[in-house]
């Protein structure tokens, strides 16, 4: 399902296989062990395994059948010191890096969120993923373009859609978690002190996620179609690519919708964030 895509200006075909097979081996490189990162554990093996059965299953059920499972060494452990180390400016706990295919995280942040709120932050990078991704070759430098449906232009330095796209995931993840919560907290044994830590944390999306569900419900009513339907699109369309869906956005909830949607995630909402996500949640409220 999700091969690997490269464009620019004027590329020759060699051009292009090159910086494919370049990018295959950059991802091949980072499954090897990283320097001072944990040694996975028994249980760390299985809630890979298991959420990816997870995320496998729910994508059958949206039309995609052929997802590649997230690999054991594209996920990379780190003591909190080491992470600090290697990306100290990663302004977050855990990550996924589109151009690698992995994800890093602080092992040691377990000990303040517990098992449940971290495992299910993992599956919300293995969601990121198994996403659609392009990739831009230009001056024999590689670049982001697409992942899933966030979009970077590398030559504006600017990027669309990515509050969206950490909507659509988030949302996703916390569906797929909550079908599968029970079995995880009896299989892995997770105890109250860890239910209480997982109570108490909400997910940093979830403003986002009200967003959405907002446009969401504006497009159905308008189309007169079922909300499950319309929802349904947009989570498979992180992983076809097919965005077509995306214009009942701009024609229902108006021209601004793209722009408003841009604040989230942008320099100006990391200066004003609770201001920004009301600004935008306001405009899509007030557009019935």
């Amino acid at each position: 399902m999700k091969g690997i895509e490269v464009f620019g200006n004027n590329l020759t075909e060699e051009e292009k296989g090159k910086a494919e097979s370049q990018i295959y081996s950059n991802r091949k490189e980072v499954q090897a062990y990283y320097e001072g990162e944990y040694e996975k554990t028994e249980e760390d093996f299985a809630i890979i395994s298991d959420l990816n059965s997870y995320l496998q299953e729910e994508l059958k059920e949206i039309g995609i059948e052929d997802m590649q499972p997230i690999l054991a060494g594209q996920i990379h452990i780190f003591p909190e010191p080491t992470f600090k180390k290697y990306y100290p400016d990663a302004g977050t706990y855990i990550f996924y890096k589109p151009l690698d295919n992995s994800i890093s995280f602080n092992g040691d942040i377990v000990d303040q969120v517990g098992r449940l709120y971290l495992f299910e932050s993992i599956l919300h990078e293995m969601v990121h993923a198994a996403s659609i991704s392009k990739f831009y070759l230009q001056n024999e430098t590689i670049s982001v373009y697409r992942s899933g449906y966030r979009s970077m232009n590398p030559t504006k330095e600017h990027e669309h859609l990515n509050g969206l796209n950490e909507a659509v995931v988030e949302k996703m993840a916390i569906e797929i978690f909550k079908k599968h919560k029970r079995d995880i907290i009896v299989k892995f044994g997770i105890n109250a002190d860890e239910l209480q830590k997982d109570a108490e944390y909400t997910s940093h999306y979830i403003k986002y996620i009200e967003i959405l569900d907002i446009i969401l419900k504006r497009i159905a009513d308008v189309n007169g179609e079922n909300l499950e339907e319309v929802w349904n699109r947009f989570k498979k369309g992180l992983f076809s690519g097919e965005m077509m869906h995306l214009r009942d956005i701009k024609k229902i909830c108006g021209k601004e919708s793209f722009e408003m949607i841009d604040l989230l995630e942008s320099e100006e909402m990391a200066e004003n964030q609770w201001e920004i996500i009301e600004k935008v949640k306001k405009y899509f409220e007030e557009k019935k």
